[in-house]
């Protein structure tokens, strides 16, 4: 018996991610020449594996378009695991980031003729109570898109299962701790050490010369804003650092009179949905200290700010299922935009 030519295997190798849906119902193929590169063959032997299938009906050419997968009239799923049921609705509790990027992702769903399914996997947003049974339904080969580290027990199985998954990271150490489960994972970065870097320039500049940082889950191992602080202050002065639980309006009067900094860069997670007001007096601090809102979303209303620093999550939400589905791999970092 003849050996399987190299176009037979590409055949078959094709159509085995189409059954698995590895390449779902619906997504447009790369072009041939990133095609003939990741399978390391000749385009013409390419050509050939993609006519038979062609010929079966299992891909569609569309000239000046490109070639797709022909949908099995089911949109393309995409799983996208939430703490607990109905966080998305739960405002008050959920961060505006995450919900951010769920409404970047659906947008990216609409516009890609996707299905967006969001999949709780725990019952009291406890990590370390995650359910087995909320994956059951999240197949091998599916796409998924992760919006935290927060999910972490979940990325050996997911990695198992060989699922198309998009993470969303910040930058900490989990990078590194589960790197060799994010193999082939499209990482989207947020740039937290050189955006806190910036803002601790920019107080330089505006003349502070001792600036506090204010964060909560200072206590991991190597925070990345703790890293961009040091290096925005370069050992020109004292490191002022505080660790604030999250969603607890800091009081920092005893901080400031231990301290008197000028500038400070204070988390917007600090804050609960309902504070607002001038941002000085509610940290209960002099006015002529400069702040600025690190990670500041557009629900925070606190006035009087030096300034304001994001992250644009709803993009990067777009990008992280315009990527999945297109099955990009090279991942993008992002940077933090300043706004007044």
């Amino acid at each position: 018996m003849r050996p399987p030519r190299e176009s037979e295997k590409l055949y078959d190798e094709l159509k085995t991610m189409i059954a698995t849906r590895r390449l779902p119902p619906g997504v447009q193929l790369p072009s041939e020449p990133e095609l003939a590169a990741k399978f390391k063959t000749a385009r013409n032997t390419l050509r050939r594996a993609m006519r038979i299938l062609e010929e079966e009906g299992v891909l569609e050419r569309h000239p000046g378009k490109g070639t797709f997968v022909v949908s099995d009239g089911e949109a393309p799923r995409i799983n996208f695991p939430i703490p607990y049921p109905g966080f998305g609705k739960d405002w008050k509790r959920s961060g505006a980031q995450v919900r951010e990027l769920l409404r970047g992702a659906n947008l990216a769903a609409a516009d890609m003729n996707c299905r967006l399914v969001t999949v709780p996997v725990s019952r009291k947003s406890e990590s370390a109570e995650f359910d087995a049974e909320a994956l059951k339904n999240v197949h091998p080969c599916d796409m998924v898109l992760l919006a935290s580290v927060w999910f972490s027990p979940v990325f050996e199985e997911l990695s198992r299962r060989g699922c198309k998954v998009a993470f969303v990271h910040r930058q900490s150490f989990h990078v590194k701790k589960y790197a060799s489960f994010m193999r082939g994972w499209t990482l989207l970065e947020m740039n937290r050490i050189d955006g806190m870097r910036r803002a601790v320039s920019m107080l330089r500049a505006a003349g502070c010369g001792r600036i506090a940082l204010v964060h909560p889950f200072l206590d991991e191992e190597e925070p990345p804003v703790v890293t961009g602080y040091r290096r925005g202050i370069a050992g020109r002065q004292e490191e002022y650092i505080l660790n604030q639980p999250a969603e607890s309006v800091p009081q920092l009067g005893d901080f400031y009179r231990r301290s008197r900094f000028d500038g400070l860069v204070v988390s917007g997670v600090c804050f609960p949905l309902w504070v607002q007001g001038n941002v000085n007096a509610v940290l209960d601090i002099p006015p002529e200290v400069k702040v600025i809102l690190w990670e500041a979303d557009d629900l925070l209303c606190l006035e009087g700010a030096f300034g304001k620093m994001a992250f644009p999550a709803i993009q990067i939400g777009y990008d992280a299922v315009r990527m999945l589905v297109s099955g990009q791999a090279a991942g993008k970092k992002y940077e933090a935009a300043w706004f007044i």
